[in-house]
């Protein structure tokens, strides 16, 4: 069994004394066999570029939910699209507004009123090396961490969701509209993304390992060994202008979490010779979650939000 325990004291406006402490425990229940079991809370103070950053230059690729946005056009948001004076004159022009880069101007700044996130952490799991199995060794763990008050910023796509189509009146009322700047012909010059404290990040999976040692005797020995991970949920929520929103990314190219991941070797060794083989393997992800395929143009078109 272990116990750890950690203060810190911040000086730093809303942030005061933080505690992070953790308990554990692995049993033998018999020889070769043994269980274990923690638990975890963690407290993390938003650093100094977290709290007083400037507006810093990034580049992000997201959909202008005002893309396709004509005289009569009835996809959610475009009501408000056509009250922006950029938008409204090119329609006006062009009979439609469409977005010209996918690549837009997004910089991260910081946030003073931010406070600490706290992060609970369970993991259970069991180990294995069988006695009738020599060499072998194989272990299970489930994970399932939560992080309130996460500090981090929102999607840039959820940022103009709330300000074009949410219950919040667009216009200079609205927080989130005075995030994001168009030019004269409606295009997206500029989107902020602001640090916040959102409501929680929660991820769960299962880690899966093993290995297996033989001797081939005077041929050498041979070494096989595998790990697996299985992520069952890794998600965001946060309250915006319609209330709770989550996001579940598991999937998703952008954000790089694989449903499932996979990679093994094989080594052969013999003296100071050493040969070895891996793969790795990726489960399949979409490119982005705002995108729904129709098999019958061939074309990618904006998910609806909902």
């Amino acid at each position: 069994a272990d116990l750890s325990l950690r203060l810190a004291d911040y000086s730093h406006e809303g942030i005061d004394m933080m505690s992070s402490y953790r308990a554990g425990i692995m049993w033998e229940v018999i020889e070769g066999y043994a269980i274990r079991a923690n638990y975890s809370r963690s407290q993390r103070a938003p650093n100094i570029t977290e709290l007083m950053s400037p507006p810093r230059g990034d580049f992000d690729s997201f959909t202008d939910i005002c893309d396709g946005v004509t005289v009569d056009s009835t996809d959610v948001g475009h009501d408000n699209c056509r009250k922006d004076a950029g938008i409204q004159a090119t329609i006006q022009a062009l009979g439609v507004f469409e977005e010209q880069s996918s690549s837009k101007y997004s910089p991260n700044t910081g946030n003073p009123l931010l406070s600490e996130e706290t992060a609970d952490t369970y993991t259970l799991g069991i180990t294995m090396a069988p006695s009738f199995l020599e060499g072998f060794q194989m272990s299970v763990d489930y994970y399932d961490i939560t992080i309130d008050d996460v500090i981090t910023s929102i999607d840039n796509e959820d940022i103009l969701r709330n300000c074009y189509a949410s219950k919040v009146p667009y216009g200079e009322g609205n927080a989130f509209c005075n995030d994001i700047r168009r030019d004269s012909e409606g295009q997206i010059q500029e989107v902020l993304q602001r640090e916040f404290n959102l409501n929680q990040w929660q991820t769960r999976g299962v880690d899966v390992a093993a290995a297996y040692s033989y001797s081939l005797g005077e041929y050498g020995n041979l070494r096989l060994r595998a790990d697996w991970t299985h992520l069952i949920e890794w998600s965001e929520t946060f309250e915006d202008n319609d209330g709770l929103q989550s996001n579940d990314y598991v999937g998703e190219l952008s954000s790089g979490f694989f449903q499932d991941k996979v990679s093994t070797s094989v080594s052969w060794t013999l003296d100071k010779l050493r040969v070895t083989w891996r793969t790795k393997y990726k489960s399949s992800i979409v490119d982005d979650f705002d995108r729904l395929y129709h098999p019958e143009d061939g074309w990618y078109a904006l998910q609806a939000a909902n």
